[in-house]
């Protein structure tokens, strides 16, 4: 009888299992799951479950189901236990809704080659791996937080066929060897959350993303913020994502302890790749460090108060546009190796930190190697050494731009910088206040610049030096004599307001020369403020507002503003791209002679009208067929106003 109690307490026994250790079984569905169970049917967590068993809390056992955390802890004793919930076998698994921690290897782990699996809302408090996916094809994370020792994210596919779509993603502590989030190998990547990493383990990047194929992160909606710490290494990183088509809004990376805020290596996009919007300030390195590849523009940056370069270009051709770099400590923008670089529509300034310290950096835009820059309605300003230095076998081609005040803290060359047999082309420049030079051409260089259609402000320096100092042009006739440069470029006072614009009178209006691949596209050129250029260029990278104004009874030598308008049709050449479509001509008086615009390139509609309150008439009129003239409708004189 005794045998028959022990046998009967034994079968009790074996079925309520100890919920720390478990038995493994089959669970799910009505039956309830304890640590090392299998889940066979879709399964809601009643309770936190605490497991010290080895292996996994919860392992997943077929296909379709649904392990719901309940919004409670599955958690493991940090020795035995492994896996929270792993997935080694099954298609369409989806573990969410819940908390972990405690976890050897990863606290959610799916691994072989499976398709559609999910992680969704899942908070790791602690354990090594927040979530791997090894071998994972339309894997889907999505509202996942991560305060691990390794990877919140471990994506590695290793199949080029593969996708992963990443949803929102808040990094508390973690890092890899690769970063806190990795996603490596796979074929498409889909980022189309909010990534926000906050705590990164010493030395480990923030988020990399490395050897995808077609990659496509990205929608307009799409946030990714990275802060670093004294340890940190690069925030973001992309390396090898060849024929990736890269799609990236609002990414910010500040304060990258260890090395670059954004650190792209190698990687040949697909045309048309673009990254909107980065911030990448206070890093230790550079704000950008582009190493390899091609077909990328960077668009809206801000690359500001890093302790190197705001960016560093290395044998990479890519577009910067509308960029604010700002107070980097050593060069604004610098081009190493073979890199092709076009940059148009920023703002450079204050490079070298403003310290006064005349040393080879402080350069707005530099060239070094057999870099090339194409450089058009930028601002480069206030660098303490150089607005642009170019040296070795470099190339600089400089259209419409405005360089002012450089050199004013002590750098030794001012304006432009040439050595060696560096190639610099320059046109449409305004130069204004630099110091020592506007031009300075060290001694033994054997390159070659053209210089045309410029304009040079006087100041105290001397204008140029073509041999390093022991040579000095006091103005521009010596410079002109001495090289036969700048033939049809003036040195007169721009009259610039404080914002940078051209005053109504200033002589820079109308005075630039049409740039073939900028001023003769089908869709007109705009300055840096977004004023499209509708007629002739003005000089620098602000375009005076308005259109072109005539009159029989003001004094000779205007510049067809209203403030000083031409006096004849002849001033003004009525040829190519001279006038856009648009464009509207105002007249007062009897104007002399006919009005003919059959030799323009553009034939897009032109407007002739009365001078705003006053009247005017032609002897002729010859328009394109889109042209019009209309002076029975002149605006009355309250149309007019001015932008200043």
């Amino acid at each position: 009888m005794m045998m028959k109690r022990l046998i009967a307490v034994l079968l009790v026994w074996a079925q309520v299992a100890l919920p720390g250790v478990g038995w493994a079984a089959n669970c799910g569905g009505a039956t309830v799951c304890v640590c090392g169970d299998t889940v066979t049917s879709s399964y809601v967590l009643p309770a936190d479950l605490s497991c010290t068993n080895a292996g996994a809390s919860l392992i997943a056992g077929a296909t379709g189901i649904t392990v719901d955390l309940g919004g409670y802890t599955l958690s493991g004793d940090g020795v035995n236990t492994t896996y929270g919930v792993t997935d080694t076998a099954f298609d369409s698994v989806i573990v969410t809704n819940g908390f972990t921690d405690g976890y050897t290897l990863a606290n959610v782990n799916f691994s072989n080659l499976h398709l559609h699996n999910r992680a969704i809302d899942i908070t790791c408090n602690t354990g090594v791996e927040c979530i791997r996916a090894l071998l994972q094809d339309d894997f889907t994370v999505d509202g996942i937080i991560g305060d691990v020792t390794s990877y919140v994210l471990n994506a590695d596919s290793n199949d080029l066929a593969q996708v992963i779509t990443v949803g929102d993603i808040t990094v508390i502590g973690g890092g890899g060897v690769y970063g806190a989030v990795l996603i490596k190998d796979y074929g498409t990547v889909n980022i189309d959350g909010d990534i926000n990493i906050a705590g990164i383990n010493a030395g480990t990047p923030g988020l990399e993303v490395f050897d995808a194929n077609t990659s496509k992160p990205g929608v307009p909606a799409l946030s990714i913020t990275v802060t670093g710490d004294a340890s940190s290494g690069d925030l973001l990183v992309l390396d090898d994502n060849d024929g990736a088509l890269l799609t990236w809004d609002a990414v910010t990376v500040v304060n990258g302890g260890g090395s670059d805020g954004i650190y792209l290596n190698s990687n040949t996009f697909a045309a048309g790749s673009e990254i909107n919007g980065i911030v990448s300030m206070a890093n230790t390195a550079h704000g950008l460090n582009v190493s390899g590849g091609s077909n990328l523009s960077i668009n809206n940056p801000v690359l500001g108060y890093n302790a190197l370069s705001g960016a560093q270009i290395s044998n990479t051709t890519m577009t910067i546009g509308n960029a604010m770099v700002e107070q980097n400590a050593n060069d604004g923008v610098s081009l190493l190796g073979t890199s092709v670089l076009t940059i148009h529509h920023s703002n450079i300034k204050t490079s070298g930190g403003q310290d006064g310290i005349p040393t080879d950096e402080g350069d707005g835009l530099t060239g070094h190697q057999t870099s090339i820059c194409y450089s058009s309605y930028n601002t480069i300003n206030r660098n303490d050494n150089t607005a642009l230095a170019f040296v070795d076998d470099s190339k600089i081609y400089s259209y419409n731009d405005t360089l002012g005040d450089n050199g004013l803290t002590g750098g030794p060359r001012g304006g432009v910088f040439l050595r060696d047999t560096a190639d610099l082309v320059l046109s449409n420049d305004l130069v204004d206040g630099s110091l020592p030079y506007n031009i300075f051409i060290s001694a033994g260089f054997t390159g070659t610049y053209t210089l045309d259609k410029n304009l040079y402000a006087p100041s105290a320096a001397s204008f140029a030096t073509t041999d390093g100092g022991t040579t000095i042009q006091a103005d521009l006739a010596e410079w002109r004599t001495a090289t036969s440069q700048d033939a049809q470029s003036m040195e007169a006072d721009p009259l610039l307001d404080n914002t940078g614009l051209p005053a109504a009178n200033s002589p820079a209006i109308n005075a630039g020369a049409i740039i073939a691949g900028i001023h003769d596209q089908a869709t007109p050129a705009t300055d840096i403020a977004g004023t499209q250029v509708l007629t002739i260029p003005d000089i620098g990278a602000y375009e005076y507002p308005g259109g072109l104004y005539f009159s029989s009874a003001s004094a000779d030598g205007g510049n067809g503003t209203r403030a000083l308008p031409y006096n004849a049709w002849t001033d003004y050449p009525w040829t190519g791209y001279n006038l856009r479509a648009e464009a509207e001509i105002y007249l007062q008086g009897a104007m002399i002679g006919t009005l003919d615009l059959s030799g323009l390139t553009d034939t897009g509609a032109k407007t002739v009208k009365g001078w705003p309150g006053k009247s005017g008439s032609v002897n002729g009129f010859v328009g394109g067929v889109n042209d019009v003239l209309d002076l029975s409708s002149r605006p009355p004189a309250n149309v007019f106003t001015s932008p200043f």
